[in-house]
């Protein structure tokens, strides 16, 4: 009976050694084994936020035979922009609608009608309404035969000056509709900058031919 028992025992012990060696456990594969794998991914999204990377799942099997188990990796998720927060280029002083505060008494001059070779000298009077000083840094008319001249000194807040204008009326003949030009700059900051248009108008007459003086020539007086 003692004999029987034992070879049961020895029995059993066979049978289980050579199931152990048969099933191989499944085991992870390194770099080297997954190297060559194809591996599907797919990506998901969360709620609005898109997800650059997934759980990878290995489709085929490595090359000693044994199953491949998932590769775990994190999720990295980019937020979003937010326009409120979003960086904004800053502006310049002249786009973002600097007010030197100069004030002109008026912004067209009108000659009227007058005569070739008349004055054309006129004055635009302007005053500084603002809180700092200002420069008259140029002033340029939209035609050779219109010369404006600015002043070049400095304009405290509350003074006043004129920038002069001259215009041809020599070689000029017609209707008057010319452009004055006007950058100002803060005396303070030079990058805050304003520019005006002034105008001139107009019609300028061909001055008539006066009469000859000279007497007309005589013949020979008859006998």
């Amino acid at each position: 009976m003692y004999k029987y028992i034992l070879s049961l025992l020895v029995a059993a012990s066979i049978v289980t050694v050579s199931t152990a060696q048969i099933t191989p456990k499944a085991k992870k594969l390194t770099k080297k084994e997954v190297k060559g794998v194809a591996i599907k991914s797919t990506t998901p999204t969360v709620k609005g936020v898109a997800v650059k990377s997934t759980v990878p799942v290995v489709k085929a099997t490595g090359t000693n035979g044994v199953t491949a188990l998932p590769v775990k990796s994190t999720p990295i998720a980019t937020p979003a922009m937010n326009p409120a927060t979003a960086v904004k280029p800053v502006m310049d002083a002249t786009s973002a609608g600097f007010d030197s505060g100069i004030s002109f008494e008026k912004e067209i001059h009108d000659y009227g009608t007058i005569e070739q070779d008349a004055d054309g000298n006129c004055e635009f009077k302007f005053y500084n309404k603002g809180t700092e000083p200002i420069v008259i840094s140029n002033a340029v008319g939209s035609c050779g035969c219109t010369v404006p001249t600015p002043p070049k000194e400095p304009i405290a807040p509350g003074q006043s000056n004129v920038i002069k204008v001259k215009y041809d009326t020599h070689n000029k003949i017609g209707a008057i509709n010319k452009q004055i030009t006007v950058t100002i700059k803060s005396a303070v900051d030079p990058a805050k900058v304003q520019t005006k248009i002034l105008k001139i108008t107009g019609n300028v007459l061909k001055k008539p031919q006066e009469p000859s003086l000279e007497k007309p020539a005589q013949g020979p007086m008859e006998k």
